[in-house]
């Protein structure tokens, strides 16, 4: 049974990349583009693991909404958080504490799909 995963990035061209490559992985994959599509598509989707941009819209305001909507979702199941590493240090430790996994924000997907693996090990994927 694939694993479903949520993919909450506001960075347009990431968002795809990651739900493209991800559904080609053979996950199941839901997105959303900002903190209150999140929310409806995970109660929704009710995915295994979220990936979240860890400067994604509605979030930015102050670290309190980050560390809500990453509250949130983790109430939900796993909480994998994709870091571009420009937050600052309160907002990182913050989401250390909430976090199953977090890796860097880029292109290369390795690091990514390693970690779902990890956190999903009873997933199939292709």
């Amino acid at each position: 049974m694939p694993g479903k995963v949520l993919v909450v990035e506001n960075h347009d061209a990431l968002r795809r990349l990651y739900t493209g490559e991800l559904a080609d992985d053979g996950y199941a994959v839901t997105e959303a583009a900002d903190a209150l599509a999140a929310i409806d598509s995970a109660a929704q989707a009710r995915p295994d693991v979220v990936v979240l941009g860890a400067c994604t819209s509605a979030t930015r305001e102050s670290g309190r909404g980050l560390e809500t909507l990453a509250r949130f979702l983790k109430s939900l199941g796993c909480l994998l958080v994709v870091n571009a590493g420009n937050l600052p240090i309160v907002g990182r430790d913050c989401l250390a504490q909430i976090a199953d996994a977090i890796v860097l924000k880029c292109a290369d997907m390795g690091a990514l799909r390693q970690t779902l693996r990890r956190l999903l090990p009873d997933a199939i994927t292709d």
